[in-house]
């Protein structure tokens, strides 16, 4: 091989490892080039991760987790909001740097608890009167188990729940009450039927009594009367009552009956009565302040009964109604009257006052419970209002409102039926024969026999539309009707209608249980005679339908 063949294969070597060399050099810059562009990216990654732990809006870590500790790696910012601690540096700490020591030990047990086990953990957990939402899980970096967990916080939708839980509730109560006042309305209603029916005969079994089974028939009839109140007392709670409401004096109203109550009260309390010289003048019904009275007087005296105790009346003048009354429609511009009752007994905690005035609440024996919303029932129609104070200890004291009012200027004498019956303008039936119309039998077997007794002709029928044929057939005949409102057929406005379109001149008088108050306010087309209060005794009823001179006579 000449000298010109060897320089010419060293030149094709030297040309293949020169385009060895560039291609190793463009391998190699490929590789920078990769390498430059993947720490772009784990830069560009990076800082989108830091950005994230700066504005992330909820709470993310990454921790390193022992079964002794739990130690920070990184925290996003917002952090440093939730422990006052900044973000930077917290890294390196453990819980029990950062948390409380119960909280922190609680923290280091369930992140533990994740790393160990290698599953993710949703839990709940309260700090600083906050609380949040937390995942946790295991992150498996290198061959080590790291802890990577966010947290959110939840108060406002917890709080939202509650509410929304709380009304639910109250709408459950409401509804229950509001159903629960219908059945108390029917039952009272009822009642009143019954005592109707129990009244008439025992009037008429003491017409004919001798003077000892009269004392016997005498305190039945008292028990019909506190029966009667009893269901007058449920109706007023529910709005449903008949009142009459008068000026009068609350210092003299209270000591009236006070020497009743101390002769009522248990052996082991003491009574005390101090009535101010300056106590105004208010609008009440007397019954329902009586009521009131014994119902604030009972409480207070069973509150102490048996370890003994002393219960104190105190009637004054107060300028304005205390905070924590509850408010009044119609606040006084003259002053209020304050009947106050209180006791040394062992007073109520906030829970217990709080549900004071609900119906059928009681911390007594079983069937109780009515007390107090009566009361607040009663007083809040006569537009005062109540307060109580009461804790563990220091007994309690409960104070009536009422406002001040005018004195009733003087009149004449009440005569003996028409004024106390409410008679309009004293009209009576005319003669003929009364149409009963009751939907309750008793009460019709009951009024037949009083009406007989005073010498009556009576026709009975059990609803409307056996009252208008009846009518229709012998309306000659029937100068009267007594209608009860509650009939199964028809409205008994209604049946008034359609008696007064059969003849307009025809004599009605209309019994309910209801408050005839409210009804006499109602405008309708008709309107009734005469108004007879369940249950209602012998007098009311003769003095509208009975002859002048009419006696009870024996049959």
């Amino acid at each position: 091989m000449t000298n010109i063949d060897l320089g010419l294969r060293a030149m094709g070597e030297s040309e293949r490892l020169m385009e060895a060399l560039r291609e190793s050099e463009a391998v190699l810059q490929a590789d920078i080039d990769q390498h430059k562009r993947r720490e772009a990216e784990l830069t560009k990654e990076t800082e989108l991760f830091s950005s994230f732990l700066r504005h992330s809006p909820i709470y993310v870590y990454i921790k390193a987790v022992t079964p002794t500790e739990s130690r920070v790696l990184r925290v996003s910012d917002n952090f440093g909001e939730l422990t006052g601690i900044p973000a930077a540096e917290m890294v390196g700490k453990t819980m029990q740097d950062i948390f409380p020591p119960d909280f922190a030990a609680q923290v280091t047990a369930d992140d533990w608890g994740v790393v160990a086990g290698g599953q993710l953990r949703r839990l709940e957990e309260r700090l600083a009167g906050r609380t949040f939402s937390t995942s946790k899980f295991p992150l498996v970096l290198g061959g080590e188990t790291l802890l990577g967990g966010y947290t959110i916080d939840i108060t406002e939708q917890r709080q939202a729940e509650q509410a929304r839980h709380t009304r639910e509730q109250q709408f459950v109560q409401t509804r229950k009450r509001e159903s629960l006042g219908v059945m108390a309305g029917g039952v009272a209603q009822q009642l009143n039927h019954l005592l109707t029916t129990t009244q008439g005969s025992l009037e008429l079994a003491r017409a004919d009594a001798s003077p000892s089974v009269d004392d016997l028939l005498a305190e039945a009839a008292g028990a019909v009367q506190q029966a009667a109140g009893v269901s007058g007392s449920l109706l007023s709670y529910l709005g449903q009552r008949q009142h009459r409401r008068r000026p009068r004096h609350l210092g003299r109203e209270v000591s009236a009956m006070f020497p009743r109550l101390r002769a009522a009260a248990p052996p082991s309390v003491r009574l005390a009565l101090e009535v101010a010289l300056d106590v105004p003048v208010c609008t009440v019904d007397t019954s329902e302040l009586q009521d009131v009275i014994v119902i604030l007087v009972t409480n207070a005296w069973e509150a102490i009964e048996g370890r003994g105790g002393t219960v104190r009346i105190a009637v004054r003048r107060s300028a304005a109604v205390p905070a924590n009354a509850e408010p009044v429609d119609a606040p006084s511009d003259r002053g209020w009257a304050c009947v106050e009752v209180s006791d040394d007994g062992p007073g109520m905690d906030g829970e217990t006052r709080q549900r004071i005035f609900e119906p059928f609440f009681t911390t007594k024996r079983a069937g109780r419970g009515l007390g107090l919303p009566v009361v607040q029932g009663m007083v809040r129609a006569s537009g005062g209002t109540v307060a109580v104070e009461s804790a563990p200890g220091r007994g309690t004291t409960v104070k009536v409102y009422l406002p001040e009012t005018q004195p009733e200027p003087p009149t004449k004498p009440w005569r003996a039926a028409a004024p106390e019956l409410d008679l309009g303008d004293g009209r009576r039936a005319p003669d003929g024969a009364v149409l009963l119309v009751d939907d309750d039998a008793a009460v019709l077997r009951a009024c037949q026999r009083i009406m007989r007794r005073l010498g009556l002709e009576v026709v009975s029928v059990e609803n409307g539309a056996e009252a208008l044929e009846v009518f229709s057939t012998r309306g000659d005949a029937i100068g009267s009707v007594l209608l009860d409102l509650g009939l199964p057929d028809m409205d008994g406005w209604q049946v008034l209608t359609g008696l007064r379109q059969l003849r307009p001149d025809v004599f009605v008088v209309v019994a309910s249980g209801y408050d005839l108050t409210e009804l006499r306010e109602t405008v309708r087309e008709h309107e009734p005679d005469g108004w007879l209060q369940k249950p209602f005794p012998i007098a009311d009823l003769a003095a509208m339908f009975a002859p002048t001179r009419a006696r009870l006579s024996a049959d």
